[in-house]
């Protein structure tokens, strides 16, 4: 008898812990939660728990039966980590791999592909790729060469120039052109 009540109080504590870890799976569903701890110690039983935790940081408060605890998770995500520094406006798939990162504070969401993705700024080796760091290619670089077609009235003249700024189809963009 005492077995059994031993057990339904460690699955009582083992809801708590599942209900932090389904909070933390709600936002990265491939997150490995290695180690849930908590100041003070979690109770074995209770009638009502809140979460105030929030899905960027690995530490958090939850609150069961009107008593606050403070509760910190190791984990590990799932993240495109450049493999060599990124320079603005490199293409980021060829630098880049897919590992599994220790989950500590992240304040712009990782990106889930990177196919078509450009540095918007210098990414560091082994830095994640997030959305702040990073963003669809444009179609036409700046100090790229492209063809400028001028038309004006029956007259059509069609030259060479170098784009002064990024821009995609349709939009304009400032040129220099060749001679």
């Amino acid at each position: 008898m005492k077995l059994l009540l031993i057990f339904s109080f460690s699955l009582l504590f083992a809801n708590i812990n599942q209900k932090i870890i389904n909070f933390y799976k709600s936002f990265y569903p491939d997150i490995k939660i290695i180690k849930i701890s908590s100041s003070p110690t979690l109770p074995k039983h209770y009638k009502k728990i809140k979460l105030f935790l929030n899905p960027k940081l690995s530490s958090g408060l939850i609150r069961v039966d009107n008593k606050y605890y403070s509760i910190k998770i190791k984990a590990k995500i799932p993240a495109f980590v450049a493999i060599k520094t990124i320079k603005v406006n490199e293409y980021i798939a060829p630098n880049v791999e897919k590992k599994y990162i220790t989950f500590k504070t992240f304040y712009s969401p990782l990106v889930k592909d990177v196919k078509n993705l450009v540095a918007t700024k210098i990414i560091s080796k082994n830095e994640p790729i997030t959305k702040n760091n990073s963003k669809p290619a444009p179609d036409i670089f700046k100090n790229q060469n492209v063809e400028v077609i001028i038309n004006s009235n029956a007259i059509e003249i069609i030259s060479s120039a170098i784009a002064l700024e990024n821009g995609n189809i349709g939009e304009f963009i400032k040129i220099k052109l060749n001679g």
